[in-house]
């Protein structure tokens, strides 16, 4: 929201052409040296007025500060994962769902040994450089996916639950009842989640 000034104030309760500014203060022209305490009362209510946000600046904010809150979150359970990083599960995720599906001595090999299929080729090159077995391996990546859905879909949750609220709020209270009620069940729900997982 745009902070306005004094001279915005000013300009309302007197007019344009009753005030000159200077130095950031408001100087009325000598018409106006007799102003008494209850026009400078009425441009403080008017400055007051003018910086007073709208619902919907309030709303705007509630919805950026949920938005936020939803991505530090993910963040912080993903281990600070790096969005790069992340973007390798879902095809990880996938790879290992389909290595499962097929017994080991089915795959294509090429003549070195290695796997014709990209996804299998995936999934035994990341194993044999962490030297790991390509089951264990893609089971763990199945068993990490298949928890990391879950967590999206709890923190999606929370997330659009909170963001109907605050659109259907009808006042500044009910917005900040909703960003509160958001926060808690956030801070619940997600510490239900740690505790499983630990």
């Amino acid at each position: 929201m745009k902070q306005k000034t004094l001279i915005d104030a000013a300009k309302h309760v007197l007019g344009h052409s009753r005030f000159y500014a200077r130095g950031g203060v408001v100087h009325l022209d000598e018409t106006d040296q007799a102003v008494s305490a209850t026009l400078q009362a009425e441009i403080e209510a008017k400055l007051t007025e003018l910086n007073t946000p709208t619902l919907e600046e309030i709303k705007a904010e509630a919805v950026k500060a949920v938005k936020q809150r939803h991505a530090e979150t993910l963040n912080a359970l993903t281990g600070g994962e790096t969005i790069e990083e992340r973007d390798t599960w879902a095809p990880k995720a996938k790879a290992a769902e389909r290595y499962l599906s097929v017994s080991p001595e089915t795959i294509k090999r090429n003549e070195d040994g290695t796997a014709k299929d990209a996804e299998f080729l995936m999934i035994e090159t990341e194993a044999l450089f962490g030297e790991d077995d390509p089951i264990l391996f893609a089971e763990t990546i199945k068993g990490k996916a298949e928890e990391y859905a879950r967590l999206i879909g709890l923190a999606g949750g929370i997330k659009r639950k909170a963001l109907t609220a605050i659109h259907a709020a009808q006042s500044a209270e009910e917005v900040e009842a909703a960003l509160l009620a958001s926060d808690v069940e956030a801070e619940a729900e997600l510490g239900k989640w740690l505790a499983k997982a630990a």
